[in-house]
């Protein structure tokens, strides 16, 4: 009675520390274990940046581009010199383990936490940002299906439209080493399709001129603007019922880890049927943010930014290649809502689904080459899947 009155007392102990963000286990890699008083003044245990911590803040944000595997980052951990505690080479499952654990956000997550995350008392490593991003891409490695990046970076404005000829997937960006020592940013298809890169220099260009070819006329966008702005009015209910629907699915998803836990804690689940459980769930909660998202900012869209689109229009050809990156986004998703099929060896653009604002374009702006007829060109083809249609 009296060890199981101490070991009650001690386990006490130790989950108060932990919610205080006090670290009670052997170091993880990048980090050594120190001493920091609490607000008493009494030392408790916590961890302090080392040597190696440099080291896995660029793996960990060499994974967060979303182009390497595990296997991969694990030769790359190598190449840097990266090493356990212990120096010896870092093995798949030890990266895979540095990339699924929150302590290198500066954050606690343990048993003591009911596997809860807490802020922690020592420095971070990586932002919570990169270590969410790495999570979605680490849960979906199995499968690139319909991934797209999230990171801006101004040189592959086009990642996340582009789609292989091949495969129809989303093709990937990346930018290999020349042999001066640069890099050449570049689109490649995700699936390993044996069809050549393009530098994306070359791929931003041909867009460029593409949508001078479909750029539709003052008339269209006059009655167009009508449309959006009485189409826009009439979404917003359903908006606004779509959001509560997701807010609710994130509050189910929050009762049912907890509930998991609770299970766990008292005998009912094993260890694996938790851990796989959590982790159904944190895909569940990552699908259920990005879904909210998404109906936020669809949400937030007014007249002013119809106008604007409108105005966008005009001079698409110019502009796009001339705002921020989000505006090229944002544009390039009401235009192709499914994305937009690129062929590398012809260098030409080609769509299933292309937005009504652009389906009616004159046969004269297509093609320099076909005989100018007065009739329009219809984008999409007949029937429920209909061919790629080359702009």
């Amino acid at each position: 009675m009296d060890n199981a009155n101490k070991r009650e007392y001690t386990l006490d102990n130790m989950k108060s520390l932990a919610r205080q963000g006090f670290y009670q286990h052997p170091p993880v890699v990048g980090y050594n274990t120190c001493k920091v008083p609490n607000y008493e003044g009494k030392l408790r245990p916590s961890l302090k940046p080392n040597a190696a911590a440099p080291k896995v803040r660029k793996v960990l944000e060499r994974f967060s581009v979303g182009d390497i595997s595990k296997a991969e980052l694990t030769r790359y951990a190598a190449e840097i010199g990266l090493k356990s505690r212990h120096g010896k080479v870092l093995g798949e499952d030890s990266v895979n383990r540095i990339l699924k654990n929150p302590t290198y956000t500066g954050s606690i997550c343990d048993s003591f936490t009911g596997f809860e995350i807490v802020p922690g008392k020592h420095d971070a490593i990586i932002s919570t940002e990169t270590y969410e991003r790495n999570k979605l891409l680490l849960y979906g490695r199995m499968s690139r299906k319909d991934e797209v990046h999230s990171k801006k970076n101004q040189a592959y404005v086009l990642k996340g439209t582009l789609l292989c000829i091949t495969c129809n997937k989303r093709m990937y960006a990346s930018a290999p080493r020349t042999g001066n020592g640069g890099h050449s940013p570049r689109y490649h298809c995700s699936k390993g399709c044996k069809l050549p890169s393009v530098p994306a220099k070359i791929v931003h260009e041909e867009f460029r001129d593409m949508l001078k070819k479909i750029k539709p006329t003052q008339g269209t966008l006059r009655l167009y603007k009508e449309v959006l702005v009485r189409e826009a009015n009439n979404q917003l209910g359903r908006l606004n019922g779509d959001i509560k629907k997701v807010r609710a699915e994130l509050d189910d998803t929050a009762r049912l880890r907890v509930s998991a836990i609770e299970k766990f804690t008292a005998g009912d689940l094993t260890k694996q049927d938790k851990n796989e459980l959590i982790d159904a769930l944190e895909i569940r909660k990552l699908e259920a943010n990005g879904k909210l998202q998404d109906l936020e900012a669809e949400q937030a869209f007014r007249e002013v930014d119809i106008e604007h689109a409108i105005n966008f229009m005009e001079s698409v050809d110019i502009q796009w290649a001339d705002v921020n990156f989000d505006l090229q986004q944002r544009f390039q998703k009401m235009l192709f809502p499914h994305g937009v099929v690129y062929d590398p060896k012809n260098h030409r653009f080609g769509t299933k689904k292309i937005s009504p604002l652009y389906q009616s374009v004159s046969r004269e702006n297509l093609s320099d080459n076909q005989t100018v007829q007065n009739k329009n060109y219809l984008v999409a083809g007949a029937g429920l899947e209909p061919a790629t249609s080359w702009l």
